[in-house]
């Protein structure tokens, strides 16, 4: 029987998706060292999207509106200090305000590190100020990035199980008509993967691939950058259910391939009220160089070799797959990274393992060497125990 292998394309591309730059990392580290901090808070901003200040006057106080999702950040900078405030919810008469207030004691302090939920009459807000000279490199981008994704991330959640209300309507736009088809086309050939190699497995007395197979599809649909909303969510919670390596592996496949099943249950109409454009100030995913992907990739090194010199062809493929994919999952990539993992996926579609393996292992130890340069993009064509490495 002929291997039924699962298919990639490249998603839709997002119109408002930050793109890292890391040279304006280096100019925030060095600023900040020289004691030039407003320079370092900015160069900080640019790294995490450079759009945010093109046209905005940086010479005296800086205040800055942008919008992740439904939030609304808001930012004030000036030589002394550094402020962020994000309103995120608003409580109406409706709303169950004893849960809900329960919830967000529970969220500042669980969820937060630097800033803190705050009440303002019927408005609920993410806080934090410092002196200026405290807004280290690495401290700032934590901070930014914590406020803006978990007020996107918990406006959602919380209006769906309190009835709260948004604070302003969420910035977004919708796809295309050809960009709808095209993600309706994407989402269709991956829940048919999903289903057909599922019962090759089954035929063939691999149900033990089930977590991989679900973790799989569960990263390819989060990594489409239009999916927003409630299924975003799901998507997180599902992902970091299924990568903890604290719960049984069979549980997690279980767990995960119900929640797949039933989602490919839904409607198109379902499904794309979450499929939107929306306008980020920050990507949801953490910061990234060469280094830190290196530093990554060693924890996987050694199963990789094992994979490679006892021929474990579909092992390998699908670890191998994986690992991409959270990479694209965790971290901002830098463009080559990005193009390069994208490029060398969809080359190997309609590949066998044995012929699919040596351009993914190719790719693999070229970042995990740090030898993918900047030129190069694309890789040519060439003739139970994965998840707790992941966690």
């Amino acid at each position: 029987m002929e291997n039924i292998l699962p298919t990639y394309y490249k998603p839709v591309v997002s119109i408002d998706d930050p793109v890292v730059d890391v040279a304006h990392w280096d100019k925030a580290v060095d600023a900040f060292d020289e004691k030039k901090f407003k320079e370092a808070v900015l160069e900080v901003i640019n790294y995490m999207n450079a759009n945010v200040l093109k046209d905005v006057d940086t010479t005296g106080d800086i205040e800055i509106t942008e919008y992740q999702g439904s939030a609304q950040i808001n930012i004030h900078i000036d030589d002394k200090k550094f402020r962020i405030k994000a309103p995120f919810l608003k409580i109406t008469g409706q709303t169950n305000q004893v849960a809900l207030l329960r919830k967000i004691a529970e969220i500042n302090f669980s969820a937060m590190t630097l800033a803190q939920i705050t009440k303002h009459d019927n408005r609920l807000c993410f806080e934090y100020e410092m002196p200026i000279e405290l807004s280290q490199p690495n401290k700032l981008y934590d901070l930014l990035w914590e406020v803006s994704v978990n007020a996107d991330k918990y406006d959602d959640l919380l209006i769906n199980n309190f009835k709260a209300d948004f604070v302003e309507k969420p910035q977004k736009k919708d796809l295309t008509s050809e960009e709808r088809e095209e993600v309706k086309r994407q989402m269709k050939a991956l829940f048919t993967d999903f289903e057909k190699i599922y019962k090759q497995f089954i035929d063939k007395r691999l149900e033990s691939y089930k977590w991989e197979l679900s973790a799989l599809s569960l990263l390819k649909l989060s990594n489409m950058p239009y999916v927003h909303g409630q299924l975003r969510t799901d998507l997180i919670d599902e992902i970091s259910h299924i990568f903890n390596g604290d719960i049984p592996m069979d549980y997690r496949a279980d767990k995960a391939f119900k929640y797949l099943k039933k989602l490919m249950q839904k409607s198109d109409d379902e499904i794309f009220e979450n499929i939107y454009h929306a306008r980020q100030f920050v990507s949801l995913r953490m910061r990234s160089s060469e280094d830190i992907i290196a530093e990554r990739l060693k924890n996987y090194t050694k199963t990789v070799e094992t994979n490679r010199q006892k021929e474990r062809f579909m092992y390998q493929y699908y670890y191998l797959k994986i690992i991409f994919h959270k990479l694209i999952y965790d971290y901002n990539l830098e463009k080559n990274y990005l193009d390069a993992i994208q490029d060398t996926l969809v080359s190997v579609n309609g590949q066998d393992y044995e012929e699919a393996v040596p351009v993914l292992e190719d790719l693999y130890f070229k970042m995990l060497n740090k030898e993918l340069t900047k030129k190069e993009i694309k890789t040519e064509k060439k003739g139970g125990f994965f998840s707790n490495l992941f966690h």
